[in-house]
């Protein structure tokens, strides 16, 4: 009889053990997101060449020599009730890039020069983030009239260390993403 009576109170003991506790709502959470069924165009001859212009050796006494700036231009955006304001981000990546700097990495024959990215002002943009928001919090609006949206940016020669920049031809290559916001 004590057998079966510990038997029946082992298994009534481990059935309250494994009762489900009693759970309440404390908020809801709401999941919204957009599809697009289209995206900008990057204008033609816009972004595609950068040319910086030529500079001396003795031109890099703060590191850095040659800024110009570019844009980034966009058009025939999607635009509507369901998707204003759209906004637009840039990511830059590829195998040019420094992975210890940063840089894009000559590929001819400027010895102790490379090629830094800024957000078009005087930030610089570290290439081995892998994110745009951890690259550049810079975004564009796109005009919800035109679906046009513009992002300028800057490219300048950087010496790779100090008195370091040898004369050469400079040339680099990056690509880039739009990421939609």
């Amino acid at each position: 009889m004590s057998k079966q009576l510990l038997s029946a109170a082992l298994i009534a003991g481990l059935g309250l053990a494994f009762v489900p506790g009693a759970n309440a709502a404390d908020g809801t959470l709401t999941i919204e997101g957009l599809v697009l069924s289209s995206t900008c165009d990057v204008v033609a001859g816009t972004s595609n060449a950068v040319t910086l212009p030529t500079v001396q050796t003795t031109d890099f006494s703060s590191g850095v020599a040659g800024e110009t700036t570019f844009d980034v231009k966009m058009t025939n955006c999607p635009t509507g009730s369901d998707i204003d304001p759209l906004v637009v981000s840039v990511f830059f990546d590829g195998t040019n890039v420094d992975g210890t700097t940063g840089y894009l990495k000559d590929t001819t024959t400027a010895n102790g020069v490379a090629i830094e990215l800024t957000d078009g002002g005087s930030n610089p943009i570290d290439l081995r983030n892998t994110t745009a928001a951890s690259q550049s919090t810079k975004t564009a609006t796109v005009d919800s009239t035109t679906g046009e949206a513009t992002l300028t940016y800057a490219a300048r020669y950087r010496e790779t260390s100090a008195g370091s920049a040898a004369a050469g031809r400079v040339s680099t290559t990056v690509d880039y993403t739009i990421n939609y916001l």
